[in-house]
């Protein structure tokens, strides 16, 4: 009796999902870009590497960071949770720019097994440098197999999909470098035809 709502609701879900998974668009990987030629610049000044970009090539959000919440980003942001009802796949469109030599993107499902291989090891390694009184910090760094296959990246990042009012944008961007990290909402103007930061806020750490 019920098998035609039943049947009509499942459309729905699933033409809904399936249109998140579509690509993104072009100005989306504009913003992308320009909060990516930023971080690298810092990154240059901090590593010695070349500071490649490892990017995980599906959408997500951060819902620990605050969001601007002034009247005057309501659109913007409103805009913002539309776009991230649900994720999308991230593809190598971003345009040429001063943001790294060459980008990597990765599933999460590889980060999590680097990830998950590397916390073996260093288990394995603080087991038995433990037992050696000379050294002074047992198992070393927990994080090389990730950068033993990436190792002239500062890390990786998740972005989120971008929310745009008129001529402003705001994303979200999660770094995890290792021993420290970042989750961020960037606000941008396009000024010139170009998308610059007017702001951004979040939360720093160090593990």
């Amino acid at each position: 009796m019920y098998t035609k709502p039943i049947l009509i609701f499942l459309i729905l879900v699933c033409g809904t999902s399936l249109l998140g998974q579509t690509r993104l668009e072009s100005e989306e990987y504009a913003v992308y870009a320009s909060v990516l030629k930023s971080i690298y610049e810092h990154n240059r000044d901090t590593y010695s590497n070349k500071s490649e970009f490892v990017i995980i090539n599906q959408t997500m959000i951060d819902p620990e960071v605050e969001m601007p919440s002034e009247k005057k980003y309501r659109s913007l942001i409103n805009d913002f949770n539309r776009a991230n009802l649900f994720s999308a796949v991230i593809e190598r469109n971003f345009p040429p720019g001063e943001y790294s030599e060459t980008y990597h993107l990765v599933s999460q499902a590889e980060i999590d097994e680097l990830n998950e291989k590397g916390r073996i090891e260093y288990k394995q390694r603080f087991a038995k440098d433990r037992l050696d009184p000379t050294i002074i910090n047992p198992g070393g760094v927990r994080y090389t197999v990730f950068f033993e296959k990436y190792p002239e990246s500062s890390g990786y990042y998740s972005p989120s999909r971008v929310g745009f009012s008129g001529q402003h944008a705001v994303v979200q961007v999660k770094g995890d470098l290792g021993w420290r990290g970042f989750s961020r909402f960037y606000l941008l103007k396009k000024l010139n035809g170009e998308w610059q930061i007017t702001n951004f806020g979040g939360i720093e750490w160090i593990s």
